[in-house]
């Protein structure tokens, strides 16, 4: 085997432990099945192109800002649960669910 091609692989190897890093093994293994056919030209280049692949399928693994819910309404029901502002589908979903959770829909 070619001596560069073994160096090669070693260093693709590398890269996709360096960026799997932080994922669950079932995610990696997608990952590594998602990149086997990308054309290694330089270590840069791969790198990049597993990255891209790894934030497209994964997310960048950014979360919401921390001040995402300050505007979030909440009302506190007769029934004791707690419903945040929602919209109005959203509303004439709960409300139906609400009207049916009494009924006793298998006739016991």
């Amino acid at each position: 085997m070619n001596p560069k091609k073994v160096i090669n692989e070693f260093t693709k190897d590398e890269i996709l432990e360096d960026v799997t890093s932080g994922l669950a093994d079932t995610e990696v293994e997608k990952l590594k099945s998602l990149v086997e056919n990308i054309s290694y030209e330089s270590a840069e280049d791969y790198k990049s192109k597993v990255e891209v692949i790894k934030n497209s399928y994964f997310g960048d693994g950014s979360k919401a800002p921390s001040g995402s819910t300050k505007n979030v309404d909440t009302i506190n029901t007769n029934n004791g649960n707690t419903v945040s502002d929602m919209s109005s589908s959203m509303t004439r979903y709960t409300d139906a669910i609400s009207r049916v959770k009494g009924r006793d829909i298998y006739n016991n």
